[in-house]
């Protein structure tokens, strides 16, 4: 071996050599590596995350005959200077792009410069993997070194479909390619690699390499290996559209339209409008969930989970479609199905850890009625009235939702045929076992919706979590004003790394309640279940789409329109999306005038009046056998109100509840406190 190939070894990772090879776990660096000169190198064996020969022989048909050895000194002696690819995921052109101090080293000074201080420094050194994204996508490697996470992601987090990339969604490829179905997520990853990227085939809900072509006259003659490069190089830093979509970082790809999104998913044109239903209707209005219903489709032979604080299952409109385990034969005292659960008859309680999952704030009861109550021709009528409910009770209280519990209840709601899964809560980011959850249920052919969260008063304007995972699965949702329809002055907002995020109404939505009761209640937990609900409507119309098939219909088929506006080179993304917030209409991108309430505080701003609640759509006479669901930073308090509100509950929002012993006292009221961050 030559000196260069000798000095390659520079390149040799003794713990990524021991991760691939388990009969070497207990060598020490020194007899790693002293194992890889003497037989690893000649038998194979990999032994770095920045040098694959396998590859490099693959890419290179002159040398398909050579050795491993004679490969590795090839490539030190002659491959390094003449530019060859050795390595799926190292691209020294793009190091050297992506870097400008770097501009004038040569390809075996980039590869020096990268093992040694690049990858720790954070640079960009791939067109396929995203470190930071890998980071903030997985928060168990949050502590770990970038050089850690490259190992991880090449030994463990390509295998467990985790999330490397705002640009590719292993899931979505095996969606959309059929053929590929059966290939685990490594050999997806190295098709999309060697054959997909040139065949044109969809390998993420957000790139259209023919749109992109399309869209940029000067790159008209590139093929699909060039607009990519072309892409990750220039166009995104550029402000190049990928996506004939239209998207933005307040409002994601905008209001769900169920009438087109279900038409869609049977290959039809968007179903025409019907005459609105009445008040109670308000909402399903908007996302246009009657023209649905008028065409027969209405969540008939659809299950959605509901992992929240439990649902009264006893409600006059919810008990004919909670979901029933016939697995499990009642009252026998038995695990028939063998789940770990006894007479989970019609879902578990993973709080009490029993099988009682009735609700414990009401908060779950007013989801499960968005979603699936039934059509009595009064009162609320559920987005899909014919989908059953499956309750999973998972907390007990807004203030804290165990993450071992959540993950445990999307797991059972996932083995039991949960079609779509309901998270109307967040949770600490921390707490991966959720994400490693979620991703289980997409893999068990569930689709996850997820609130936004309604933060954004404390300046959390991105997603929380798990709504954040929407990045690759599941969907987050924002709230807007029913009938304004701009996204409401609490949701988070979508952020600047696109994700599927999509809005519903979010402000007085009115549902069910525990009791026999209907009030209304505000926040991002109430549009996710009407999202959950037009998930439930595609599914009724074709029971065949996968999670991610179903998520791209939701996204493509909204009343958004393109901004022009794009944070992608914003340097503090607060104060960049109050500005857009300011200038722009959430939803429909046009000019506005900017609100003091929006991102002010509520110690500075001047009270809102109480109609932009909407008290106009909430009936008087409701008000004395209904709890009001209001938001307290915006609603005058005073006396008064006790005139209007005999019996029930007032609900406020999260954010503000230290007030609530004040209040409590001079109205001599109970206040529960809201689920939904």
């Amino acid at each position: 071996m030559s000196n260069q190939a000798i000095a390659l070894e520079n390149l040799f990772d003794a713990d990524f050599y021991r991760a691939n090879n388990t009969d070497l776990r207990n060598f020490n660096n020194q007899q790693a590596l002293q194992h890889w000169r003497d037989y690893g190198l000649a038998e194979g064996r990999v032994f770095s995350p920045f040098v694959d020969l396998n590859f490099y022989r693959s890419r290179n048909a002159d040398l398909a005959n050579l050795n491993n050895r004679q490969l590795l000194d090839h490539l030190a002696t002659w491959g390094l200077n003449e530019g060859r690819a050795f390595s799926p995921f190292v691209d020294l052109n793009f190091y050297r792009t992506r870097n400008g101090d770097l501009n004038r080293f040569n390809n075996r000074q980039l590869l020096d410069h990268l093992v040694n201080w690049g990858l720790n420094e954070g640079r960009d050194f791939s067109r396929f993997i995203d470190l930071n994204f890998y980071r903030d996508s997985n928060p168990d490697l949050a502590n770990q070194t970038n050089r850690q996470r490259f190992n991880h992601l090449l030994n463990f987090g390509a295998d467990e479909a985790r999330a490397f990339s705002p640009f590719i969604d292993i899931n979505f490829y095996r969606a959309y390619n059929a053929d590929l179905a059966s290939l685990n997520n490594r050999q997806l990853f190295n098709h999309l690699i060697d054959w997909g990227l040139n065949e044109g085939r969809n390998f993420s809900p957000f790139i259209d390499l023919n749109f992109y072509r399309n869209s940029n006259r000067d790159l008209a003659s590139f093929n699909n290996r060039q607009l990519w490069e072309h892409f990750t190089s220039y166009g995104r830093f550029e402000l190049r559209s990928l996506d004939a979509i239209p998207y933005n970082a307040i409002s994601g790809y905008g209001l769900v339209n169920a009438a087109a999104a279900v038409a869609a998913a049977i290959g039809q044109s968007p179903f025409p409008d019907v005459p609105d239903t009445g008040l109670f209707n308000v909402d399903n209005n908007r996302i246009k969930a009657p023209e649905v219903w008028n065409r027969g489709y209405t969540g008939q032979g659809v299950v959605v989970a509901v992992l929240d604080s439990g649902v009264d299952y006893r409600h006059s409109d919810l008990d004919s479609n909670i979901w029933t385990n016939t697995r499990e034969i009642p009252g026998n005292g038995l695990d028939d199905d063998g789940n770990g659960k006894v007479d989970d008859i019609r879902g578990w309680d993973f709080v009490n850890n029993d099988n009682d999952p009735m609700d414990s704030l009401g908060h779950g009861t007013h989801d499960a009625g968005i979603i699936a109550a039934e059509n009595s021709g009064f009162d609320a009528t559920g987005v899909a009235y014919n989908a059953k409910i499956m309750p999973v009770r998972v907390a007990s209280t807004y203030y804290y939702i165990n993450g071992a519990t959540l993950a445990a209840g999307i797991r059972y709601a996932a083995d039991n045929g949960a079609d779509i899964i309901n998270l109307s809560l967040r949770v600490d980011p921390t707490y991966n076992e959720v994400s490693q959850a979620i991703r289980y249920a997409v893999g068990k052919g569930a689709v996850v919706v997820s609130a936004a969260g309604n933060r954004l008063s404390i300046g959390d304007i991105v997603p929380d979590y798990p709504a954040r995972y929407a990045t690759h699965f599941g969907i987050a949702v924002g709230a807007v004003d029913s009938f304004v329809n701009t996204l409401t002055n609490f949701s988070n907002r979508a952020g600047t790394t696109r994700l599927d995020y999509v809005t519903a109404p979010g402000r007085s939505v009115y549902s069910t309640l525990p009791g026999n009761r209907h009030g209304y209640d505000s926040g991002t937990s109430f549009a996710a279940p009407q999202v959950s609900g037009i998930a439930a409507l595609i599914l009724s119309a074709n029971p065949n789409l996968s999670p991610v098939q179903v998520e791209r219909l939701i996204t493509a088929n909204t009343n958004s329109t393109r901004s022009g506006f794009s944070l992608a080179n914003s340097t503090n993304q607060t104060q960049g999306l109050a500005a857009l917030s300011a200038s722009f209409d959430s939803v429909t991108g046009d000019f506005i005038e900017p609100e003091s309430n929006d991102f002010g505080s509520s110690n500075t701003a001047a009270t809102p009046a109480i109609s932009d609640v909407d008290q106009d759509a909430i009936p008087t006479e409701s008000f004395a056998n209904a709890s009001i669901h209001l938001p307290f930073n915006s609603i005058p308090i005073d006396a008064g109100m006790t005139q209007n509100i005999t019996t029930g509950a007032l609900f406020f929002e999260p954010n503000l509840l230290d007030g609530l012993a004040h209040i409590q006292s001079s109205l001599g009221m109970e206040f529960l406190p809201r689920f939904d961050g």
